[in-house]
């Protein structure tokens, strides 16, 4: 079964604020496509007239039915916004908050063909909207005219201002005609976020007497794993309950069931689950107390937005930035 561009989607973080503490873990609230203020806020007059930077997390998951791997994961700004507002990304972990985020670098942004480019050139000019931001060193990058586009890697970038000479460590596929509004040719830098599906990892048995565990009999969902450590703890000759750290209590089951495939609530879907435990995952002979831990990764990558409003930037109604994620399936 191959990955659906509908099974590719984007969710908040668990804290959205504009303090310190916005971004963490991934919640459960999807951002809508095409929905008005689904990640950021409207500007207001006060925060147009001062300036302000404000930081957003989101995470781009793989939400398939068959589990399967998105493979050269990607994503990137597809297009400048029209407003005097400029916008950036930064890949992230699954845990850090705006207090790190704030001094992240190498934003990645998108820009404006600047000259012409010829195929096989090994160099570009490119018009981005803030001075010496949006592309570096050893940076990879998207450049596209609608008809033709074509991934790069670069190998320098050389900034005047606004405008970045970028070097390419191999020439152009196609070549692109200088920016026009009529038919606009953009570049952006993209975050590369590797392969991408869910995980199960970090197994420790502590017993008493010869419990083991076979972890081949284990597995996760696209649609329903999360990130979380496990740990089921057995309460009797055969009975078990299993606790997450972040999920809490969610569940009790027997050693020698035919499977243990605990519901995730938040989830619908024919892969609604945090994990499978099949039958005869538990080896050996187990005892009260004794206990299996384990972690869980979910089938997603944190990315960081950062919207720039300068001072004195003004009104601009249907604001749309647009962000773009790409990848392959078997």
């Amino acid at each position: 079964m191959s990955i659906e561009a509908t099974d590719l989607k984007l969710y908040k973080s668990v804290t959205v604020n504009d303090g310190n503490s916005n971004g963490g873990g991934m919640s459960v609230n999807e951002v809508v496509s095409n929905q008005a203020t689904n990640l950021f806020p409207n500007v207001t007059q006060a925060e147009r007239t001062a300036g302000i930077t404000r930081y957003r997390k989101l995470f781009t998951k793989v939400h398939d039915g068959g589990n399967e791997v998105l493979y050269n994961h990607k994503l990137w700004i597809k297009k400048q916004t029209p407003a005097a507002d400029s916008i950036y990304i930064k890949a992230g972990t699954n845990s850090d908050t705006q207090a790190q985020a704030d001094d992240y670098t190498g934003w990645l942004g998108c820009g404006r063909l600047n000259t012409l480019a010829s195929a096989d050139s090994t160099s570009i000019e490119v018009l981005f909207e803030d001075a010496g931001i949006g592309i570096s060193d050893g940076d990879y990058g998207w450049l596209s005219d609608s008809t033709n586009e074509e991934f790069v890697e670069v190998s320098g970038v050389s900034w005047d201002s606004h405008t970045a000479t970028i070097t390419l460590t191999s020439g152009l596929t196609y070549s692109y005609a200088a920016y026009d509004a009529g038919a606009p040719v953009y570049f952006a830098g993209y975050e590369d976020l590797s392969d991408t599906t869910s995980s199960i990892d970090s197994f420790v048995v502590t017993t008493a007497g010869d419990g083991d565990v076979d972890t081949s009999k284990f597995g996760t969902y696209n649609q329903g794993t999360i990130e979380d450590d496990w740990e089921l703890e057995m309460d009797g000759a055969n009975t078990f309950k299993m606790t997450g750290t972040v999920t809490g209590e969610i569940a009790t089951g027997q050693a020698e069931a035919s499977e243990f495939k605990p519901s995730n609530p938040n989830v619908t879907g024919s892969q609604g689950y945090y994990f499978i435990m099949e039958a005869g995952a538990l080896t050996g002979t187990w005892t009260t107390g004794d206990t299996l831990t384990f972690s869980t990764h979910h089938a997603a990558k944190a990315v960081w937005v950062k919207e720039i409003v300068g001072e004195t930037t003004a009104s601009y109604s249907n604001n749309n930035p647009e962000l773009r994620v790409s990848g392959e399936s078997a």
